[in-house]
Formats: C-alpha cells, sequence, structure tokens
C-alpha cells in the first residue's frame, strides 16, 4: 500500500503562464504543478538550448586539471580508479577517451564486485608496482582515506572525482571535487558520478560542454539515468539532448547492446535505458567482470561488439535468476520472523548471497514492504550490505548515526552500502532500527504523487502531447499521473491468456465508459468485482494501432474509494511500532468484532490482499482493529496467515473450537 499525495496545483496562474508563455493550457498546468511558476523559468525549462554550470565552479577544480595537464606534459602514467556499476563503468570510459585523445599515457582500473566498492590499499600497490604516479577517481573516492593515505606515502597523487555524500571530513588528496563538498560552490548539485567526469574532461581539455555531450553524450545520459539521479536542472539538459544520441549511437557497442535486449527506435525514452541499457551493463559488474562492460563501449569491431553485447543480455539473465532466487529466500526468512517483518528497517542476509544482486533485492523489499531495507551476505567475519529507501528517509542518516559499528559505508539518502563486523551485526542491527525510529518516529510510506483528478471526459490524444514538453521523464521529473476517482467497475475483462487485464469503469451520473489496462494481474490475483468503487491512478500514453494514434490509460494503482488511506496507513505504523518496540496503542475490540471478521474469512475462504484492500474486502473501517484480531484469530488457530507484502488468509475448515479468552492477544485489548 502506498500513501497518495495530491499535488496542489495553482489554476488561475497556469491559465496565466499559458496565454505569457503561448504553450496548451493543459502544458502549463503540468509545468505549475511541477513547481515552474515564473515565465522565465518556464522558457528555460521548455528551451532546447543546453545551459550547463561552468566546470570551474567546481571546489578544487582548476588544482585538480593542473596536476592532470602536468601529468600529460610530462608522460606520467596515469591510472583512472572506476567503479563496477553503470555509472561507474560510464564514467571510465569518458575519461579514458578523453584523456587518450589529449595524448595521456593512461590506462584504467575497476574493481571486481568480490574486490569490494572503490579503491582500496591493494589496489594501490597495484597500481604502485605499473609505475603509475597518477590516480584519478571516478564515481568513488571520497571516503578512500586510508587508500588515499598509502598513495600519498608511495609519491602517487590522487585527484578525487565523486558525487557521493562525504563525510565529516575529506580525504587527504592533490584534488577532490565532489559537488556535495559543503564548501563546492556549484548550484546544481546532483550530478552521477559521469557527470562529475563530464565536467571534469570539459575543464581538462577546455573542450565546450556542448561539443563534448555531442560525442559523450550517449555514456554521460546512460551513467545518469541508470544511477537514478533527478532528471532536472542539468541533468534534465543533458539526457535530453543525448537520448537521440543514444538511439543513433556511433558507438558500436551501443548500437549491439540495442540490437541485443531487442530495444525500439521508435518511443526510445529513458525507460528503454532504465530497463533495457543500464541492466545489462550493470550486470557485468554484478555477476561477472565489469571490463566486459567496458570492452563493449570501447569496441570498435561490429562483431565483436555483438558477441560482448550477447554475453552481457546471457549475464543479465544469470542476475535476474539470482536475484530471484534471492528474494524469494528473503522472504522466507521475513515470513519466519514477526519481529523482523514489522522493524521500521527490513534488515535480512545470509551466507550464501551473491553480493552483486543485493541491491537489487534491497530495492523491491522497500517496494514491497514500504520501509527501508538494507540486504547483507556474510563472508570472511564480515557482513556486506546495500541499502535502499523510501522518499523521505534517508538511509544514509540511519546508518551514520552508527559510526562504531560501521567499518565501511557510503551512499545517498536513498541508496547506501556498508560493511560490518559479523561479531558487531546483530548489535548493529538493534542500533540501526533504533537510530531509524529516533530519527523517523513515523516511518514515511512509498508514495504516489498525483498530479491531478482527471475527468474521464478529459483523456484525449492532446492530454498526451500536452506531456510531452515535460520529457525526458526520470527521478524528480516523473511521468504525470492522474487519478480517476469513485468509479464504479463495468467490466473486467483477461487479455493475453489471462497475464493482463482490461478494466471497463464509469462515474457515478455518468455512464461513459472508459477502459483502463492493468497490466501483470490475474482474474483471480485482482480483488475487486464488478460494480465496485474504486479510486485509480493512471499515466496516459500514446499507443498507435492500425496507423491510428490512441490513447493508452495505464493502471498505476487502484485502491477502494471507501477506505480512508490516511488513517489507514497510520494505524498500520502504529500497529509496527506496538509489535517491534512495545508501544502502547490504544483500540477497542468487542467479541463482537472477533465474530464478525471471522464470519467475513469463513464467507471469502482465501483471501490476498494489501492493507486497503483487506479493509474493504472485510468491511472494516479501523485497521488497527482489523490487524489485532487477525492476530487474534490466528493464535487460536481459526485461520492460516502469511504476510509477504500482502495479507495472505485462509479460513481453517473444521477448527478446534475455543474461547475467545484463550488468546493472550483478546485478553490484552479486551
Amino acid at each position: 500500500m502506498r500513501e497518495w499525495v495530491f499535488k496542489q496545483t495553482d489554476k488561475a496562474l497556469a491559465t496565466e503562464l499559458a496565454k505569457e508563455c503561448e504553450i496548451p493550457d493543459f502544458t502549463a498546468f503540468l509545468l505549475v504543478s511541477k513547481g515552474l511558476c515564473d515565465p522565465f523559468e518556464i522558457d528555460e525549462f521548455l528551451s532546447d538550448e543546453l545551459v550547463l554550470q561552468d566546470p570551474f565552479c567546481f571546489a578544487d577544480m582548476q588544482k585538480g586539471i593542473e596536476r592532470v595537464n602536468f601529468a600529460i606534459e610530462n608522460n606520467q602514467k596515469i591510472a583512472i580508479f572506476g567503479d563496477y556499476d553503470c555509472d561507474g563503468i560510464t564514467s571510465t570510459v569518458l575519461l579514458y577517451s578523453v584523456l587518450k585523445n589529449l595524448g595521456a599515457s593512461v590506462s584504467y582500473r575497476v574493481p571486481t564486485r568480490d574486490e569490494g566498492y572503490g579503491i582500496s590499499t591493494s589496489a594501490v600497490e597495484e597500481l604502485k608496482q605499473k609505475g603509475i604516479e597518477l590516480i584519478i577517481t571516478v564515481d568513488n573516492g571520497i571516503t578512500a582515506f586510508e587508500a588515499i593515505d598509502l598513495a600519498n606515502s608511495f609519491g602517487i597523487d590522487v585527484v578525487v572525482t565523486d558525487h557521493h555524500l562525504p563525510g565529516e571530513k575529506l580525504p587527504n588528496a592533490y584534488a577532490v571535487i565532489d559537488p556535495k563538498r559543503k564548501d563546492c560552490p556549484t548550484e546544481f548539485k546532483d550530478y552521477a558520478g559521469v557527470g562529475v567526469a563530464l565536467m571534469f574532461c570539459s575543464a581538462l581539455g577546455d573542450i565546450p560542454l556542448e561539443d563534448l555531450i555531442f560525442s559523450y553524450g550517449d555514456l554521460v545520459a546512460i551513467g545518469t539515468i541508470a544511477d537514478v539521479m533527478p532528471i532536472i536542472s542539468d541533468n534534465r539538459g543533458i539526457v535530453k539532448h543525448s537520448l537521440d544520441l543514444i538511439k543513433n549511437s556511433n558507438r558500436v557497442g551501443i548500437k549491439a547492446l540495442i540490437l541485443q535486449a531487442g530495444l525500439k527506435k521508435d518511443n526510445f525514452s529513458t525507460s528503454s535505458v532504465s530497463f533495457g541499457i543500464a541492466p545489462r551493463i550493470n550486470a557485468a559488474g554484478r555477476v561477472l567482470d565489469p571490463n566486459i562492460a567496458i570492452d563493449l563501449l570501447l569496441c570498435e569491431d561490429e562483431q565483436e561488439a555483438n558477441n560482448l553485447a550477447q554475453k552481457l543480455c546471457e549475464t543479465n539473465l544469470t542476475r535476474q535468476q539470482l536475484e530471484k532466487e534471492i528474494l524469494a529466500k528473503a522472504n522466507e526468512k521475513l515470513a519466519s520472523d514477526s519481529s523482523m517483518i514489522n522493524a521500521p528497517v527490513i534488515i535480512v542476509g545470509d551466507e550464501n548471497w551473491h553480493g552483486g544482486v543485493l541491491g537489487i533485492v534491497a530495492a523491491k523489499l522497500c517496494e514491497t514492504f514500504s520501509r527501508p531495507a538494507i540486504v547483507f551476505c556474510f563472508e570472511d567475519g564480515m557482513a556486506h550490505g546495500s541499502a535502499r529507501s523510501v522518499d523521505g528517509a534517508s538511509i544514509y542518516d540511519i546508518i551514520a548515526d552508527n559510526p562504531e559499528l560501521v567499518e565501511a559505508f557510503g551512499g545517498h539518502s536513498s541508496a547506501a552500502g556498508v560493511s560490518i563486523k559479523l561479531e558487531n551485526f546483530k548489535k548493529a542491527v538493534v542500533n540501526i532500527e533504533n537510530s531509524a525510529k529516533k530519527l523517523y518516529p513515523e516511518m514515511p510510506f512509498n508514495k504516489v504523487e498525483i498530479t491531478c483528478k482527471l475527468n474521464p471526459k478529459k483523456v484525449n490524444i492532446n492530454a498526451v502531447y500536452a506531456q510531452k514538453a515535460l520529457m525526458p521523464f526520470g527521478e524528480k521529473n516523473e511521468q504525470p499521473i492522474f487519478a480517476f476517482c469513485d468509479m464504479k467497475i463495468k467490466d473486467i475483462t483477461e487479455l493475453s491468456g489471462g497475464k493482463h487485464l482490461k478494466l471497463t469503469v464509469s462515474r457515478q451520473g455518468d455512464e461513459t465508459p472508459l477502459s483502463v489496462m492493468k497490466f501483470f494481474t490475474t482474474y483471480n490475483e485482482f480483488p475487486y468485482k464488478i460494480g465496485d468503487k474504486v479510486d485509480i491512478a493512471v499515466t496516459l500514453e500514446s499507443n498507435v494501432f492500425n496507423g491510428i494514434e490512441r490513447v493508452s490509460t495505464i493502471v498505476k494503482d487502484i485502491k477502494p474509494s471507501e477506505v480512508d488511506m490516511k488513517t489507514a496507513l497510520k494505524q498500520l505504523r502504529k500497529y509496527q511500532n506496538f509489535k517491534y518496540f512495545g508501544e502502547n496503542i490504544e483500540t477497542e475490540i468487542s467479541r463482537q468484532n472477533v465474530v464478525d471478521i471471522y464470519l467475513r474469512i469463513r464467507n471469502l475462504k482465501r483471501i490476498k490482499a494489501n492493507e486497503a484492500e483487506l479493509m474493504f474486502l472485510l468491511c472494516e473501517s479501523d485497521f488497527l482493529r482489523l490487524r489485532i484480531v487477525l492476530d487474534i484469530l490466528f493464535e487460536l488457530e481459526f485461520i492460516k496467515f502469511s504476510y509477504n507484502g500482502n495479507y495472505n488468509i485462509e479460513y481453517i475448515e473444521n477448527a478446534t473450537k475455543k474461547d475467545l479468552t484463550d488468546s493472550s492477544v483478546y485478553n490484552l485489548f479486551c
């Protein structure tokens, strides 16, 4: 269950801006809904002109450039040290290519997943043996204190280019170029590692950013989208000007990857990168060797590129299988431990889990349970974890609140990596949960941000066209989501052999039918029936069939119209804090409440539903009361019950008769 948040948009202002900026009314409304309320801002947002910050605004940029130029002029050996994810790989390829073109004696080094994230002391020792005199990090280095101190002792200078959050102090590098430095004057801070590398390359070769993007924008956009950076300001300009460069790339490796991934060039978007290109590049570093992806992006031979692209696609299938297996085992662990399932941070780990897919599994657990999640693998006396978080809760701050138990750590508010000694793991889990409770007494939920409620009669192709001015979509510039409220389900049709559903709905008092698509949901999984009244969150897409362009309305979320979601969510968090921290809760439960809910379950036999759907199906307006009654019925063995993001309930036929007072939960609340 996700929280629906409706934007408050000044319609009168949107009407004024539509006239002043000479744009369609609905486009103006969408722009104002995103906080663009000034004609100058709107003109800049809609402009095709690329406007980026001056690279020399970055702290230490001049110093870093001077050191690299000295190395080039004196033929010193330079090593680029990258990261094994898509951002780090594209950063490495970009900087390596530019330095090569500038005549530098340059090589690159990217660790495998087994070696761990970031530049290490062993990597520094290896580079010393190769006669390296200057190391440039990309997408890492901001917390590499020990490795950089060792490099200094060897007489090797280090220039750090990174975008991760620094700690209280900076490493003792020759130059530290990171927009998130507190003293960095850049106005925009949210570059990917490859975005920082782009700025560094522009300053290094005195190359206009427009020219650099024309040559390397495909790499920069792929890394930026893959690292889920906000598609606003400089990032939006880069991605907007580079999507066509990806689609029509002169880079044989990207061409081959698009072909092998089966991506369609018509309707190519940021989603094509997010779900088609980025996972395959990431797969190399996650489960095999990141150098395969680097070789692909640097490759100039078509046949070799096709072979490498095919290998990445196969590796991605392996990654998907590993992810599926670990996710299933993680859910098993959670289902067997009620304390874990109610904790403010979902924390789970195992010694047999592959470290390369922990972040993906953490993201799925975070989405499923609407709470931060950290997934660990245990090896060699250490617990190495990857974390993801919900909007409004910084997993970085939660982990950083426990420095005495953390051996290595870095990341952002929404994603982080952490290493903990196994001997400290249990204590660290307790401390992390307590830190989460302290920082976020009521943990936020994943959100569905609704642009506005929409009249079904206003759904037409012009509404789709009005959105195009806001593209490209991505993090912090999401595709508009609209809500149809109080819609009555008139028909439910199975499509594609039962894999998807088409719902026909209409608003009360207006019998005009509207068709909406609910993908990846079977008829049996769908908790509603014809005649039920629901609220539906949708996106509007363009769909061409037989040469005719139509609007396709895609369901993003659906909930019962009658349920008070805001209150239900608060009650859910109260229940979880009661179960995990033992916090007091006040609710009135009568014998009749228990009997009524039991009889409804007996009538339905089996239920699979989220919180809102469960309240709707069991005709209960108080989620806290409902949840405790389920505990009573489960304790008395009247029902089978499990929770995996959905509530799975099964009525037990011929259950042994027991009195309600046999339940400790009933006695606690009644």
